[in-house]
């Protein structure tokens, strides 16, 4: 296991313990956590040992798809629901849809491969 690898997956168990649930791609370095509701999402990746959050929207030719919201992870529970329903930036989109897990999976299943965290991965 890589060090990004490892260290995706300290933070994904550290979402998962809080109550988030929390989907991870094949490769091991990236994914997404959201609330019971499923109704947004929040991306998070590993990129040579530092973590990035992102916010995600459907996607618009002026705006891309989401916006980076921290580049470290998350001190709480408390931060990580606010992350989850963070408001787009102006700049983003001027009327964002949140992007739904069932939106994120249909989006990017095929490429990513998620499958639920389950504390005995990491």
């Amino acid at each position: 296991m890589t060090n990004e690898q490892e260290l995706f997956n300290t933070i994904a168990a550290r979402l998962a313990g809080w109550g988030f649930n929390v989907w991870i791609a094949k490769r091991g370095t990236h994914g997404f956590y959201c609330d019971d509701t499923g109704a947004r999402v929040c991306s998070f990746q590993t990129i040579s040992s530092q973590v990035k959050f992102s916010g995600n929207y459907a996607a618009s030719r002026g705006s891309g798809s989401g916006w980076q919201i921290e580049d470290n992870a998350p001190n709480d529970k408390i931060q990580a629901r606010d992350w989850l329903n963070r408001v787009a930036p102006h700049w983003a989109n001027k009327s964002p849809v949140y992007t739904s897990v069932v939106q994120h999976l249909q989006r990017y299943q095929l490429s990513s491969e998620f499958v639920p965290f389950r504390k005995a991965q990491s």
